[in-house]
């Protein structure tokens, strides 16, 4: 029998050929993207697509040393608070809403769904995560990042809506390997997620700290 979370997935593949919300398609890396990177790692760093989403950021691809996926998208806020301020952890059960259209692109091991809907700015983030492993990585002013064997990530809006969930897009894979960081810079706060792009691939240890700018560290 299929599960709730399934049938939604399947709801959502189905709208999304019918969706205003479905994205066009950009081979250019936005410069505030690109600027997440160190120096170093733009060297190994390849841009696979950039997703252009009506009432959203872009959502962006990019293929690090061969091996591992890096989704890079801007958060929309209202406020220029700390990042501590703007982020909260969460308990919400995973997966999509019955009835709404979730558009999901599929990236590397992972599949994105993001809520078709334009996107108002909130005045904090509910982040859930189910999995194993999780462990925060580092933590600064300006950085968060977290390590898990990933089941679901779910991120909610201030108004307690699913607004994108990450999960593993093979249902014979129960759990993918990611590090996803928060990272704020200027007046934007960014989500990167970074995983193997195959099952046969590992994670090195604290591979957001050889992908993000050095810079960032220190702010």
């Amino acid at each position: 029998m299929l599960g709730a979370t399934t049938i939604a997935l399947i709801i959502s593949l189905f709208l999304f050929n019918h969706s205003d919300y479905s994205p066009k398609y950009s081979l250019s890396s936005p410069p505030e993207y690109t600027n997440l990177f160190d120096d170093s790692a733009k060297t190994k760093m390849t841009l696979y697509i950039t997703n252009l989403i009506k009432g959203r950021n872009p959502i962006s691809q990019y293929i690090y040393d061969s091996d591992y996926s890096v989704i890079a998208y801007l958060m929309d806020f209202k406020t220029d608070a700390p990042l501590d301020s703007l982020l909260r952890s969460g308990t919400g059960k995973p997966g999509l809403h019955i009835g709404s259209n979730y558009p999901t692109l599929h990236i590397g091991q992972l599949a994105l769904s993001y809520a078709a809907d334009s996107v108002q700015p909130s005045s904090h983030l509910t982040i859930s995560f189910f999995g194993d492993s999780v462990f925060t990585v580092f933590r600064t002013k300006a950085v968060w990042c977290i390590r898990q064997q990933m089941s679901a990530v779910v991120i909610e809006n201030g108004r307690h809506n699913a607004d994108i969930t990450l999960t593993p897009f093979a249902l014979t894979v129960p759990k993918v390997p990611i590090e996803i960081a928060f990272i704020r810079n200027n007046d934007g706060v960014f989500l990167l997620i970074i995983s193997p792009t195959s099952r046969t691939r590992g994670m090195p240890d604290d591979l957001a700290k050889s992908v993000i700018n050095k810079t960032l560290f220190e702010k």
